[in-house]
Parts: C-alpha cells; sequence; structure tokens
C-alpha cells in the first residue's frame, strides 16, 4: 500500500503528537479526529 505525501506527513505529525500528548492521553482523541482519513472527521473532536 502506498501512502502519498499528506498520509506521510499526517502520520509523521500523529507521531509527534502521540509523543507530546500521551502523558494526558489527548492523543486518543487526535487519532479519533480523523487527522488521516476524512471518513471519521468529527469524531472524537472536542473544538
Amino acid at each position: 500500500m502506498k501512502l502519498n505525501a499528506c498520509q506521510v506527513e499526517a502520520a509523521k505529525l500523529n507521531e509527534k503528537f502521540y509523543q507530546l500528548t500521551d502523558v494526558r492521553g489527548l492523543y486518543l482523541e487526535i487519532s479519533a479526529s480523523g487527522q488521516n482519513t476524512g471518513a471519521i472527521n468529527g469524531d472524537g473532536k472536542k473544538l
């Protein structure tokens, strides 16, 4: 499976966010917010 540039960047961001917010548990919300796919966009967002 090939990743396009957007997906690669999103994966890198996900990794950074995961590391930054690991202690607070926010990575669950970030990964559920549809950063990698628009399909679940809105799920888990509390903005």
